[in-house]
């Protein structure tokens, strides 16, 4: 999952799988930075992932929220809060 079109359709077939489960909201949590090993930028990853929970909210009507995690042994924590703070009007 280090391209946008992968973390896109990730995010798209999770909403799907939750569906077919009976899900109607879910809470996503994961750490932007493990998605940056090919030149993605963490805003990269974080949009990606919105879009296609965004396109599988609309198709499967899931709700959802997510969760950006820091990991404590690196040095972007202040950097994913920030990020963070940045989306948190754009998620549902």
């Amino acid at each position: 999952m280090q391209t946008r079109e992968a973390l896109k359709r990730v995010a798209y077939e999770m909403m799907e799988d939750m569906y077919k489960d009976g899900v109607c909201y879910i809470e996503i949590r994961f750490a932007p930075i493990f998605h940056t090993l090919k030149g993605l930028y963490m805003d990269d990853v974080v949009s990606a992932v919105l879009e296609g929970l965004e396109e599988g909210k609309q198709d499967f009507k899931v709700e959802f929220g997510l969760l950006l995690c820091g990991m404590r042994n690196m040095q972007d924590t202040l950097d994913i809060a920030e990020l963070a703070v940045n989306y948190r009007k754009k998620a549902s």
